[in-house]
C-alpha cells in the first residue's frame, strides 16, 4: 500500500470509528465527499471485497428469552429488527445507512 492508500485507508477506518455521516465527516476534515467515496471504493476492489465490515457500536435488547427482534443503536440511528431477518436483507439496510 503507497502513502496515499494508507491516508485513505486512515481516513476510511477514522470515519467508521467516528459514527458520523460519510458526508459530514469530510465536512469536519476538508475533504471531497467525492473523492473520499472514490477511495473508498477504490481500496474496496483492491482488497477483493465488495462490501466493508462496518464496526457498529450495539445495544442488543433482548429482555427474555422469547424475545423476538433486537436492537441496534449506532451514529443517532436506532434499527429494531426480528432475529430472523434474512442477512442479505440486512446488509442491504446497513449499506443504505452508510451512505446517509
Amino acid at each position: 500500500m503507497n502513502s496515499n492508500e494508507r491516508k485513505w485507508n486512515a481516513h476510511g477506518q477514522a470515519w467508521l470509528k467516528s459514527g458520523l455521516s460519510q458526508k459530514r465527516y469530510c465536512d469536519e476534515h476538508n475533504l471531497a465527499l467525492s473523492t473520499f467515496q472514490w477511495w473508498r471504493k477504490r481500496l474496496r476492489d483492491a482488497a477483493g471485497t465488495g462490501t466493508d465490515l462496518i464496526e457498529l457500536s450495539r445495544k442488543v435488547t433482548l429482555p427474555d428469552h422469547t424475545a423476538s427482534n433486537f436492537e441496534i443503536r449506532t451514529a443517532g440511528i436506532i434499527l429494531q429488527a426480528p432475529t430472523n431477518i434474512e442477512p442479505e436483507y440486512f446488509a442491504r439496510i446497513i449499506k443504505a445507512l452508510e451512505t446517509r
